[in-house]
């Protein structure tokens, strides 16, 4: 069965977002683009609207997409957008099981963190490749 998911390459005070996020099954913390699972019924747009939302508190005013794939034996499809347009900053709305710390990284830092394997995260790889091949970071 197949799984939507969005994230989100975001861009506010000319700074990247990135969420330092505990991952129960991997017992660690993960450094990923912000995002999560489409719900019911819910448009990928939507979705990556929302999951900005609640996991940093950001509010986008508009979202350009970057695309859209599928990692080899992995059943998630992933829409990835851009925005760097911020209109409002509010509280996160984390889910009990949530623990999520919001961090303001430059693009070149986080991309040598993605190339020294520092920032494993397959996600957060492609959508910042995916952005600046657009010419948007």
């Amino acid at each position: 069965m197949q799984t939507r998911a969005v994230k989100v390459v975001a861009i506010h005070n000319n700074k990247l977002v990135i969420v330092k996020q505990f991952r129960e099954g991997k017992r660690k913390f993960t450094y990923e683009l912000p995002g999560g699972r489409i719900e019911h019924a819910e448009q990928p747009r939507q979705g990556a609207l929302r999951e900005l939302s609640e996991e940093t508190g950001l509010i986008a005013g508009s979202l350009k997409e970057l695309g859209t794939y599928r990692v080899a034996n992995n059943p998630v499809v992933v829409t990835l957008y851009f925005t760097d347009h911020i209109i409002r900053q509010q509280q996160q709305h984390l889910d009990n099981d949530e623990q999520i710390y919001v961090l303001y990284v430059n693009v070149d830092d986080a991309l040598k963190y993605v190339g020294n394997g520092t920032w494993p995260d397959v996600r957060l790889g492609i959508g910042l490749i995916l952005a600046r091949a657009k010419g948007l970071i």
